[in-house]
């Protein structure tokens, strides 16, 4: 294969789940191999996966996985590759860390070769060569690479903002950055997260200075909703803690967890003098309280959400707790985070959020910045990545103002190659959208994923047919069916055993089976407008 080839598995036309294969020659690496969280319309479902199958068949060509941050959405897909197979991991050392701990839980732990890298490393691997660049994000320990290839160089920003004020002091390398601008950018893949927002992005200071004015106004217990992630964001709060004299509480296994790796790793200078542990919660005074908690997108089992329906055995909401929810609310969560926030107003909390109090920050460079970039990377070629299509292709406007000569938008699984300082597609490979739920791995029809949403929005019969010679005993119950009595039940198995009736006793089982769903189905949808989901048992035999 002549040139460097492209594929993007994931992370273009949506939110999450990112991953850029490049192939150059006989080798393949994986920049990035993350997770995506499901839709509403996919119940039951944990994580959504890349297509593993598909990375599977790389096993031999695929010399290693590269990571530029330990989020989620760009390593949660790490540890279900190794499942199935080996290979080297290059990455920051909190995004190392977090890995380790995941594969410790799945029991597969040393499976794999995870090596750490440093800001200014440069890996020489087969083929190409990666620099690690040091960008600001809304976790620490970001980068940004630099990949040497035969066709030039390729500059994959990963997640960044310009953050003129970092809190961990590790400032964006914008000077090697200017520098690769002069030495030259054939291709440049950039994030798009915030393509569609104007202006320059808040630093993470000033959400700080606006939490602690905040909480320094409040003579009450305050609770803090954040991401729990974003340690920059702890960091400020454990320094508010001290200068308001407030003990600091965590509250939700994430927080915990990161609190807990980042600290492993030297990451975290929080004084461990300021926490309070969990029992100690109630005995302290609202005014000596600064919880933290996890729970910003009204998850069902998040502690929030459980304090706001009284159901967290620790968080008890009172009468003048002041919740800062230091967090944006992202598109489809809309419905349950304001359900969320209606109930802690009736428990009697105050609720403030971002919009009415800049308490947060995106981790995303807006068009001010991603201009900025452009123009100082000066690409010859721009493909956007990360985002919804309609932020893929703002961002490739953008590009085209600030002045890069070739601007393509590419989507999922299809494939471009480099060659010649041009980008030309090559076609489209047919990936899976896969499913981890509970201990199983599938695509939506194996775990069944869409009958379950039929299932929620239809209801359900569960209808037992015994058939005896050319008669038939028929017993019914409903779920999550409208206008349900013991009269419609006693209609339905009425109107089913007259119908089955009426068939020839010859009909073939599989026939006889299709009949009595279709049946129960017209009969339910007749009464109620709704088509259910029938699960039928039939026992007997015919003449």
């Amino acid at each position: 294969m002549s040139g460097v080839s492209f594929l993007p598995l994931g992370g273009l036309g949506y939110i999450g789940l990112n991953g850029l294969l490049i192939e150059v020659g006989e080798y393949a690496y994986l920049v990035d191999c993350g997770i995506e969280f499901p839709e509403e319309n996919e119940p039951g479902v944990d994580t959504v996966l890349p297509d593993l199958e598909f990375i599977r068949r790389l096993e031999g060509k695929l010399r290693g996985i590269i990571l530029t941050h330990g989020h989620e959405d760009h390593i949660g897909g790490v540890s279900h590759v190794f499942r199935s197979m080996k290979v080297p991991v290059y990455g920051p050392r909190l995004a190392i860390a977090l890995l380790e701990e995941r594969l410790e839980e799945y029991g597969i732990g040393g499976k794999g070769e995870l090596r750490v890298v440093e800001k200014g490393t440069t890996l020489s691997l087969e083929g190409i060569s990666v620099e690690f660049i040091r960008v600001t994000h809304s976790i620490p320990d970001c980068f940004a690479l630099a990949i040497r290839t035969p066709e030039g160089t390729v500059v994959h920003t990963g997640d960044w903002k310009w953050d003129e004020e970092p809190v961990d002091g590790e400032f964006l390398q914008w000077e090697r950055l200017e520098e690769l601008g002069r030495e030259g950018v054939t291709l440049l893949f950039g994030d798009s997260t915030n393509a569609e927002v104007e202006g320059r992005t808040r630093s993470e200071r000033e959400v700080g200075r606006a939490l602690e004015r905040q909480i320094e106004e409040h003579e009450g217990r305050v609770i803090v909703a954040m991401f729990s992630s974003n340690l920059h964001r702890l960091h400020l709060l454990a320094d508010i803690a001290q200068r308001t004299g407030r003990h600091l509480v965590l509250q939700g296994r994430g927080l915990r967890r990161f609190d807990r790796v980042s600290r492993r790793v030297g990451l975290n200078r929080i004084d461990p003098g300021v926490f309070a542990s969990e029992d100690h919660m109630q005995a302290l005074p609202p005014s000596r309280t600064l919880v933290c908690c996890t729970g910003t997108q009204g998850e069902p089992l998040s502690a929030l959400y459980r304090a706001s329906k009284g159901t967290h055995p620790r968080l008890q909401i009172q009468e003048g707790d002041l919740v800062l929810h230091s967090a944006r609310k992202i598109p489809g969560n809309e419905g349950r985070v304001y359900d969320m926030f209606a109930g802690l107003t009736r428990l009697g909390a105050k609720v403030v959020h971002h919009r009415n109090a800049g308490i947060h920050a995106s981790g995303h460079a807006t068009r001010a910045e991603l201009r900025k970039l452009l123009e100082t990377l000066q690409p010859t070629i721009f493909v956007p990545v990360h985002g919804e299509l309609s932020f893929l292709s703002s961002h490739a406007d953008l590009a085209s103002q600030a002045g890069v000569g070739s601007v393509r938008v590419f989507e999922n699984g299809e494939r471009f190659t480099l060659e010649n300082g041009n980008l030309r597609k090559e076609g489209a490979e047919s990936l899976q959208r896969l499913y981890f739920d509970g201990k199983n791995i599938g695509a939506s029809a194996t775990l069944g994923v869409r009958e379950r949403w039929k299932m929620a929005f239809s209801g359900v019969v569960a209808l037992q047919v015994e058939r005896e010679g050319l008669r038939a005993s028929v017993y019914a119950q409903f779920a999550g069916i409208p206008q349900t009595s013991e009269r419609l039940v006693t209609a339905l198995q009425d109107w089913v055993r007259q119908e089955l009736a009426l068939l020839p006793s010859y009909t073939p089982p599989a026939e006889y089976e299709a009949a009595a769903k279709m049946i129960c189905r017209r009969f339910i949808f007749q009464h109620t407008g709704k088509k259910p989901t029938v699960l039928l048992r039939v026992s007997g035999g015919g003449q």
